[in-house]
């Protein structure tokens, strides 16, 4: 091949990319410790229907446990349906601590889904001797009571709430999770997050009157 094709092959490529390239949202960070886990991804046009929490409840009777709160988040994705939750097709979920269970499946109601988020955060240095970082998180949905809050523990304040474009839902999850840091340091488990945000399809766009029929192109 010539090396004028060469060099445009490439440069379509990168467009290509740049055009395909999904937005990302980061939690404002409150505390900042642990290592990254791996981006996962809803299945195509599959969007985040409802959530669920990894939470260790607090120990009030208990000085001596050390207290993580948040330590994992599921998202179910999913079809939204008109009769309540869809089917979700898939559960994605990141990296997670090691203490707690997992709580109750909120759902977005009716045709809504997932299209922002905001954590409840403990600051960093704030504690004496057991910092929690992320408690608690709530899901802003498209229809219905919007905000719906989990059922983490209540900790910190509300973050600023990381909203997508209004012709997108959130489609991946990647979480911030410190490891385990021995009996004698303590352990805050879930820090914060990143969500995906994609592109809705034209079809998406003409279901929600989001655009106007007369407006579509062949």
């Amino acid at each position: 091949m010539a090396p004028n094709h060469l060099a445009f092959s490439f440069l379509f490529c990168v467009t290509l990319q740049l055009i395909q390239a999904n937005d990302i949202l980061t939690s404002p960070l409150v505390s900042n410790w642990g290592i990254w886990g791996e981006f996962q991804h809803c299945p195509s046009g599959t969007k985040v229907i409802g959530f669920q929490l990894k939470t260790e409840p607090w120990a009030s009777w208990d000085i001596v446990i050390d207290d993580t709160c948040q330590n994992g988040i599921r998202f179910y994705c999913g079809n939204p349906s008109s009769t309540g939750p869809g089917e979700p097709v898939d559960i994605i979920s990141s990296s997670e601590g090691n203490w707690g269970k997992w709580g109750q499946i909120f759902w977005c109601d009716g045709l809504g889904f997932a299209r922002g988020f905001m954590l409840r955060s403990e600051e960093g240095n704030t504690a004496m001797v057991d910092e929690s970082a992320t408690n608690n998180m709530r899901i802003l949905c498209t229809e219905g009571t919007q905000w719906i809050e989990g059922d983490g523990e209540g900790w910190g304040e509300w973050t600023t709430p990381r909203i997508c474009k209004g012709h997108q839902y959130i489609c991946g999850l990647q979480t911030q999770v410190e490891p385990p840091q021995g009996f004698f340091t303590d352990d805050t488990a879930l820090n914060n997050i990143r969500v995906e945000c994609c592109d809705m399809t034209q079809e998406d766009l003409l279901s929600y009157g989001l655009i106007n029929s007369t407006l579509q192109t062949d």
